[in-house]
């Protein structure tokens, strides 16, 4: 390919620029641009500025451009991902924004100079522009869902948005939609918790900060920044189901069952996709019942494209195409070749484009050859290039007042200020006594011991994705700015709260031995320099000194890291110096405490990202546990504060019970330490609160906390069988947190039902002397329901900022579609039961269940009169396919008017008593739903021919439901067969079906009786003689065996069991050609009511195959009833 594609002429229409650039692209073109590539592939040390440094991971890099050549020149690769780094282990240097500006433009020079589109370059910025030096790093996700304020979650995106595009880089891969329902789940800190509706809410509003477009002529727009590019792509990742692996392992399995996986996991995307324009989604790492998603048709094409209606662009997680073979096993590529992989996940799965990091020429080969060999058609690649395409265009990468230079990057964010701020928002106070916190002291101030692995880190604070893939290295030459803990409180010396403030380390991140000698605390490494993971055996927390010699004898049977089990069992920390009876680290942190006033202890995990953050265990290294034991030990009365920072919930087994205070920060970022200074001081009221369920033991009983009402733990301490059962105990539930001040709740009112929506009103008062944030969170705890039905639920949330002495009215409206779920007949279609009674509830604590005449209750009962019956699910999502869908309405096309009158039609199939035969019909059924859809979505992938051929479609590839009247989807009922004319809409002719396509209805029609027979199309024709002639042998077949037939009918009232069995009449039915000849059979009835026994005679075909069968009819004789079943033209 050889055009100018750097510039997009002005005013020039998109599609006409796309198809004129698509036009030009030979096959191998449109695969480059579906193909993404590792960046460091492309770049080399720098000779000239690194003369004295040997040190791989900081040595200044360049472009490689011979290789940049080849790969985005003459191969024309359409995008690079990743950080620049260069250590084995995915190891960066936090570069600057020029750094990266410069690299960028010079791939969008080499793809101009080759006459290429422009290189899109995606970065993880999952807290902030977390691999910039100069960037504003934020919170981590969790703790911004902590905060339960979408402001915050809006800015995070807008900040990390221009960071990036500082960078010169427009494609952030971020957020996360998942939930963390999995506690040891090494990526909960990426999401924002576990509850759909808060996820779905923050996901919204950081996605609207990423993709905001900085206007900066527009003198109003306070955050203009004048960077080029002026707006970027979120990816919104990872679909669908990936934090929920049975075994807590990343990239392990997701068992879901896909009825929870539309109640819960769909939610938070149907709301992204509802509420944004996301450009961008990845798929996952993970398999759900056994299907892989990059390969998953259910996933990627039913569920995203056309029930999400999702027209952007599916990119890949890191390499799982190859992972088909490498990881999943469900294809085996043979030598070199990818091609079987590439081949199944373009085949079932919709992606467009590949992360293929280091085998980007195999991608680009197995594809071209899999169009050649006639395995892939083109227009699959085509789609998928033209949505990149577009993209790129949308971003306006192809306009000339989008092109990058060194002079147009403006600047990075550096709203460290506010970035403390959410920090601070989203600490969460979960335990206090009310006369320690905040702190006071009296004239000399206090004398403060800090503690801890984790109280002297800023690496600890901010954790994976910073710098680096797996976190920084190295504490000074990774932060510029933000402090630690100890720093913080230890600035504050001399300001009237504090007199002393010292620091011991008592253990390092892995509960062993620490030197008190740092003064920042680094990531351990081994002999080689590589970070050091915590290993099984160091996971282990609890279990007792008493079985010390039975485990310290097996380090050599069983591997290395084993040696040393003894050491930190004993909780000696695992010191040489304690064999000779030295003071361990841990003995000086309870020495130096003794004349203090207080003990901060800070205990935590160390920084990790994906599957190398994977543990065996949640609880902590039993060094750290120990720490906070015997500083309680040795000081009873002493006020002990806790503080835990890390990325997901780990178990903290008694230590809580022992201090007075405890203090979540998860990872608060650089300015962690800043913001717990500032709690502790009382320079603010804490106002975070819990976005997920902090575990009190390792099943994960009440976790999530919106597990079903069935879900419940025995109880008791003594020896089993235990007969009490409740819902399981956690150690703080989700919403959980405290504040300085007092809310009071008043005139709490609810109005509305199920089918229009409910409006909640209350009035909350600040009854303290600060001013404070307080969210006010609305649930909802069904009492029955047709599927189990949660504990309780999360309908909306307000977070509001009050003056002391102050109230505020606070009004929450939750619409109708919040209250559908997925009933038990269909797993994946939402309904909506007006019928249900259940209680609104205001506040976390709240229990309706335990206490239903707490004020906080209101009980909604469904109307008395019973004028809101429940609409029969499967026939309103019939109807809604019928008459509502976006591009097909074809309802009116066969004469229904509305869509009440499509329901009443439906109905009305299901007027059959209930047996056992058809247990769970409704109406029309949910298999003639899910026929309806895949029509609807055929409808989408192909140009229309004309709204009554394509309309047609819905009674010819589904079950004719206007022939078929008042029959359920089992063919019971008091219903008729009935037949279309081919000259009207109206039903019950007895004229025979039309043949495709069916003829308009009369108001669509131009005159005349219908389209002649003539033009009904062969193919038609023949199906239905060969299908008559299968009809007549079955019947010979069936005569020459003696085995009678009988059609179906419907019992008579009063009619046993066996008597419905046998018929009470005789019925026959003749099919008759124009020519004479016919079929006819009769049945004989029961003894004493006459009828011959069976008899069967059969006509000749015709030999004109045009002149078919013109009429099918019933004849009664004696008491016949109509024949209740479906017959198909």
């Amino acid at each position: 390919m050889r055009f100018d594609t750097t510039v997009r002429k002005t005013n020039e229409d998109e599609e006409t620029f796309l198809q004129n650039l698509l036009a030009d692209m030979t096959l191998e073109d449109k695969i480059g641009q579906m193909s993404q590539m590792e960046i460091n592939m492309l770049m080399q040390d720098d000779p000239d500025s690194n003369n004295n440094n040997n040190n791989t991971t900081t040595k200044k890099k360049r472009l490689d451009w011979d290789k940049a050549n080849l790969y985005i020149g003459t191969m024309g690769i359409g995008s690079v991902l990743n950080a620049v780094g260069g250590s084995p282990n995915h190891g960066a240097q936090p570069w600057s924004s020029a750094d990266y500006r410069q690299w960028s433009i010079q791939l969008q020079q080499i793809a101009k100079d080759h006459g290429r589109p422009p290189v899109i370059w995606g970065l993880d910025s999952v807290h902030g522009a977390n691999y910039l030096r100069d960037a504003t790093w934020t919170p981590s996700p969790l703790n911004l869902a902590a905060t339960f304020n979408r402001t915050q979650a809006a800015l995070a995106g807008q900040w990390a948005s221009q960071d990036t595009r500082a960078a010169g880089i427009h494609w952030l891969f971020s957020p996360l939609l998942g939930l963390a329902w999995v506690s040891s789940f090494a990526r909960v800190y990426e999401t924002f918790g576990e509850d759909p509706y808060l996820v779905g809410l923050m996901a919204t509003a950081m996605i609207q900060g990423i993709e905001r477009i900085d206007d900066s002529n527009n003198k109003n727009n306070a955050t203009s920044s004048s960077v080029v590019p002026n707006r970027a792509a979120a990816c919104a990742k990872h679909f669908i189901g990936y934090p929920m692996p049975r075994t807590g392992h990343d990239r392990a399995p997701s068992w879901i069952p896909t009825r929870h996986l539309y109640q819960y996991f769909v939610r938070p995307w149907q709301k992204v996709l509802n509420e944004t324009n996301v450009k961008t989604i990845m798929e996952s790492y993970t398999e759900t019942d056994g299907v892989p998603n990059v390969a998953n048709p259910q996933h990627l094409r039913y569920l995203l494209r056309y029930r999400l209606q999702f027209k952007g662009v599916l990119v890949t997680d890191y390499n799982e195409i190859n992972n088909l073979n490498d990881w999943h096993h469900i294809v085996k590529h043979t030598g070199d070749s990818v091609e079987p992989s590439t081949v199944h996940a373009l085949k079932e799965g919709t992606v467009d484009m590949s992360m293929i990091p280091y085998t980007v020429d195999g991608f680009v080969q197995a594809t071209a050859n899999a169009v050649r060999t006639n395995q892939l058609d083109e227009s699959r690649i085509h789609e998928s290039a033209r949505r990149v395409l577009r993209l790129k265009m949308q971003l306006g990468m192809f306009d000339a007042d989008q092109q990058m230079t060194m002079d147009n990057g403006g600047s990075t964010t550096q709203e460290e200020p506010q970035a403390l701020q959410m920090a601070r928002d989203s600490l969460i106070l979960t335990k206090t006594t009310s006369s320690l916190l905040p702190l006071r002291a009296d004239a000399q101030g206090l004398q403060v011991l800090v503690t801890g692995p984790t109280a002297n880190s800023r690496i600890y604070q901010t954790g994976g994705w910073t710098v680096a893939w797996q976190g920084p290295n190295d504490e000074k030459e990774s932060f510029t700015t933000g402090s630690t803990v100890y720093q913080a409180l230890l600035n504050r010396v001399g300001e009237g709260l504090f007199q002393n403030v010292i620091f011991r380390c008592g253990t390092d991140i892995l509960g062993e031995e620490c030197s008190d000698d740092n003064e920042d605390t680094t990531n351990p490494t081994d002999d080689g320099g590589n970070r050091r993971k915590m290993g099984f055996f160091d996971q282990l927390s609890g279990i007792g000194s008493d079985i010390k010699d039975g485990i310290s004898d097996i380090g050599d049977d069983i591997g290395d890291g084993i040696d040393d089990v003894g050491k930190w069992i004993s909780g000696d920390g695992g010191s040489d110096s304690d064999k000779n009876n030295e003071e361990t680290s841990i003995q000086r942190a309870v020495d130096a405490a003794k004349d203090m006033d207080l003990v901060l202890i800070c205990v935590g995990e160390e920084a990790y990202a994906e599957k190398p953050g994977d543990i065996r265990s949640l609880y902590l290294p039993f060094g750290q546990l120990q720490l906070v034991q015997q500083m309680r030990e040795n000081y009873p009365t002493k006020p002990l504060i806790l503080v835990y920072f890390g990325g997901r919930p780990r178990l903290l087994d008694i230590a809580p019970a022992l201090v007075d205070a405890v203090v979540l920060a998860f990872l608060p970022g650089p300015h962690g330490g800043e913001a717990v200074a500032d709690l502790l001081s009382g320079h603010y009221s804490p106002s975070g609160r819990l976005p997920i369920t902090y575990p009190a033991a390792t099943d994960g009983g009440g976790v999530p906390y919106l597990h079903t009402i069935s879900d419940q733990c025995t109880t008791g301490t003594g020896p089993l069988p235990h007969y009490t059962y409740a819902p399981c105990p956690v150690e703080w539930s989700f919403g959980h947190g405290l504040s300085y001040v007092d809310f009071v709740y008043s005139n709490f009112q609810v109005s509305g039902n199920l089918e229009t929506g409910i409006t909640v009103r209350v009035e909350v008062a600040n009854t303290g002397t600060m001013e404070a944030a307080e969210t006010v969170m609305v649930f909802t705890f069904d009492e029955f329901r047709s599927t189990t039905p949660e504990y309780k639920r999360l309908r909306a949330v307000e977070k509001i900022w009050i003056q002391p002495k102050e109230s505020k009215l606070v009004t929450l409206d939750i619409p109708s579609e919040e209250f559908k779920f997925v009933g038990p007949h269909d797993d994946h279609h939402y309904i909506l039961d007006p019928t249900i009674s259940f209680w609104v509830v205001i506040g976390a604590n709240t229990d309706c269940r335990t206490d239903p005449s707490d004020v906080l209750c209101v009980r909604v009962e469904p109307p008395a009169n019973g004028s809101h019956e429940m609409p029969l699910p499967a026939c309103q999502a019939a109807c809604d396919l019928w008459m509502n869908d976006a591009s097909h309405s074809c309802g009116p096309q066969f004469g229904l008017s509305s869509f009440q009158d499509c329901l009443s039609m439906c109905q009305a199939s299901s007027s059959e008593p209930v047996s056992y035969a058809s247990v769970g019909t409704e109406g029309w059924g949910w298999n003639y739903v899910n026929c309806l859809e895949s029509v609807l979505w055929g409808f989408q992938q192909e140009p229309p021919v004309t709204a009554e051929a394509d309309c047609a479609k819905m009674t010819r590839l589904c079950r004719d439901v206007f022939a078929t009247e008042k029959l359920n989807e089992f063919g019971l009922g008091q219903g008729v067969v009935k037949f279309q004319s081919s000259g009207t809409s109206s039903l019950g002719s007895s004229q025979p079906p039309p043949l495709l396509p069916p003829p308009p209805p009369p108001s669509l029609q131009q005159g005349g009786d219908g389209p002649p027979s003539s033009t009904r199309p062969s193919a038609a024709i023949i199906t239905f003689a060969l299908l008559s002639g299968l009809v007549g042998a079955v019947f010979i077949v069936m005569a020459m065996s003696g085995v009678p037939f009988r059609l179906p009918r419907k019992a008579r009232s009063g009619q046993s069991d066996e008597e419905e069995l046998a018929f009470s009449s005789v019925e026959m039915f003749t099919v008759t050609h124009p020519n004479g000849n016919g079929i006819s059979a009769s049945t004989g009835g029961r003894e004493g009511q006459g009828g011959d026994s069976t008899s069967l005679s059969f006509g000749i075909l015709p030999s004109d195959a045009s002149d078919l069968l013109r009429r099918i009819e019933y004849r009664k004789r004696q008491e016949f009833t109509s024949v209740p079943t479906t017959i198909r033209s």
